[in-house]
C-alpha cells in the first residue's frame, strides 16, 4: 500500500497526464492525493471530475513542500510517493518500494526528458559542492547501476513514511526548490541512505509550473538552505 501525493499549480495538461500513467502503471494498493495551489486553468474543475482522486484545494499557493506535507497527513500507507504533476512514470515504478527497505529511506529513478535525453540520475560528490549526474546526456545506458547517492529529484521519489513523518517531511520554509535537498540531507544525518534506481525510468517535462509572482525561488531558496546549513538554524 503506498500513498501517492502530487502537487499542482497550473498544470492542467501535464497533471492529467501524470495522473493516467499513475492509473494505467500502478496494480498495487494504494491512494492518489492532489493538492492544488490555487491553480486558474481548469485544473480544480477537472479533478472534481475524478472520483478516485482525494484532492485538496488551497485558495492560493503555499509552496510546493508545504503542499506534499498537507496532502501526506491525508494517508498512512507505510510508503509515500512524492511526485510533480510533470512526471509521467512508467511500468514498474512502484518497484522503488520494494528496495526501500532496511538502510534505504527513499529511492528514486532515472529521469528522463521526452525527447529522450537525461534529466537526472541522482546526486553526487558532497554537500558542498554536488553534482547532478547526466543533465541533458544522451541515455546511452550510463548510469544504469543501482547505488547509493547523494540526493535524488524531487521530482518523483518514493520513501518509508515512517522516516518521513519521523524527520517532519518537507521543511515548509522552502517555498519552491531545496526542500528535497534538505530533506533529503537531514535523513542522512539522521543515519538512512539515499538509492538512485535506475531500474525504473520515468519522463519528466521539467520546470512546467509557471511562475508568476515575480520572485527567483532558486536564489531565495538557495540562500535559505546554505543560512540552514552553515549553522544559522533559523
Amino acid at each position: 500500500m503506498i500513498d501517492i501525493c502530487i502537487g499542482n499549480y497550473n498544470t492542467k495538461g501535464y497533471l492529467i497526464k501524470c495522473v493516467e500513467s499513475f492509473r494505467e502503471h500502478t496494480p498495487i494498493e494504494h491512494n492518489l492525493f492532489v493538492v492544488d495551489n490555487g491553480s486558474k486553468d481548469g485544473s480544480v474543475e477537472w479533478l472534481k471530475s475524478q472520483k478516485d482522486i482525494i484532492s485538496i484545494y488551497n485558495p492560493q499557493s503555499i509552496g510546493y513542500g508545504a503542499s506534499i506535507n498537507q496532502g501526506l497527513k491525508q494517508g498512512n500507507s507505510p510508503f509515500v510517493c512524492i511526485v510533480s504533476a510533470d512526471v509521467e512514470v512508467l511500468n514498474g515504478w512502484w518497484e522503488m518500494g520494494n528496495v526501500c527497505i532496511g538502510k534505504f529511506a527513499v529511492v528514486g529513478p532515472k529521469l528522463i526528458f521526452p525527447d529522450g535525453r537525461i534529466g537526472g540520475c541522482g546526486v553526487v560528490g558532497t554537500d558542498e559542492k554536488p553534482i547532478l549526474r547526466g543533465w541533458q546526456e544522451e541515455d546511452k545506458g550510463q548510469y544504469d547501476k543501482a547505488e547509493e547517492v547523494l540526493s535524488v529529484c524531487g521530482a518523483l521519489f518514493v520513501m518509508r513514511r515512517k522516516i518521513w513523518e519521523e524527520l517532519g517531511g518537507f521543511d515548509e520554509r522552502f517555498f519552491l526548490y531545496y526542500e528535497e535537498t534538505d530533506l533529503f540531507r537531514r535523513a542522512r544525518n539522521a543515519g538512512y541512505q539515499i538509492l538512485y534506481y535506475p531500474k525504473v525510468k520515468a519522463i519528466h517535462h521539467w520546470n512546467k509550473s509557471p511562475k508568476d509572482d515575480g520572485i527567483d525561488h532558486i536564489e531565495l531558496s538557495k540562500k535559505l538552505y546554505q543560512k540552514k546549513w552553515n549553522g544559522k538554524h533559523i
